[in-house]
């Protein structure tokens, strides 16, 4: 009973850290609106135009450097705005998403249409994604039982 009392507790802490973040970012429906796009397959291919790359970018503002990473600049031809995404070339396949089309590069990418967030059009980086989307979606379930569950205890003690 008391490593179950354990597990509930780490469990409670990661879902109310993701919850938090996830208000923060504004991101609560992300997680769902992604599982069921690749579920139902509700993404369209995008090509967009890319107004500069970086190579061997360091991910989370790290000093070191590592190979073969990518950041892309993004033009958003619906909305005019540029958007940034890091990709690492040794764990997904980019050659194939790369396009130069009259003088341009380009990337192909698949968008969402519940909530147009791009994803590259590999199958490993979409099965990552996927798995992401889960587990987020899971700890917030968790966290919301194990709140009730409490609050029920809570309410017969009384």
């Amino acid at each position: 009973m008391k490593y179950l009392k354990i597990i509930l507790g780490i469990n409670l802490i990661i879902s109310l850290i993701i919850f938090i973040i996830g208000l923060v970012n504004s991101s609560i429906k992300y997680p769902f609106q992604d599982f069921k796009a690749l579920i139902n397959n509700n993404l369209v291919l995008d090509t967009l135009i890319i107004s500069s790359i970086k190579y061997n970018v360091p991910p989370n503002n790290d000093d070191s450097t590592y190979e073969e990473s990518y950041e892309f600049h993004l033009i958003l031809s619906d909305k005019g705005k540029e958007k940034k995404n890091i990709y690492n070339q040794n764990h997904y396949d980019l050659s194939n998403n790369l396009i130069n089309d009259n003088g341009y590069k380009k990337i192909a990418l698949l968008r969402n249409k519940l909530n147009n967030n791009l994803f590259l059009n590999d199958a490993k980086y979409l099965s990552k994604i996927k798995r992401s989307s889960f587990l987020k979606i899971y700890f917030y379930i968790s966290g919301i039982l194990i709140l009730m569950y409490l609050s029920k205890i809570s309410i017969f003690k009384k």
